[in-house]
């Protein structure tokens, strides 16, 4: 008499991870390391001291972060200030992250 084993049900292993983030094309919000370096940037700056009026007496760099802090990281400020940067026509070889234009 043959006795048959019972097996026990298979084990199963998958592999299951964190969702991949979607690829987008020339959509870049800005990170804190922009915003960083727009601080130091002159004509940001000037822009910041244009749209809020310094009463603390602080530096123009202080200034901006100030600005920053009132109207927010979004890209609504980005936005308004690449615009701004584009109308003043103040820096004609320059893009407002302050990197200098190449032209063909």
């Amino acid at each position: 008499m043959e006795s048959q084993a019972v097996k026990p049900p298979p084990i199963r292993v998958s592999a299951q991870g964190i969702a991949p983030k979607p690829i987008t094309m020339n959509e870049r919000p800005p990170s804190p390391a922009d915003f960083a370096c727009l601080i130091g940037l002159p004509p940001f700056q000037m822009f910041a001291a244009e749209r809020l009026r310094n009463t603390t007496g602080a530096d123009a760099e202080q200034h901006a972060r100030d600005y920053l802090r009132v109207k927010g990281f979004g890209q609504d400020v980005i936005d308004d200030y690449f615009y701004w940067h584009a109308t003043k026509g103040y820096w004609p070889g320059e893009t407002p992250m302050g990197c200098p234009l190449i032209e063909d």
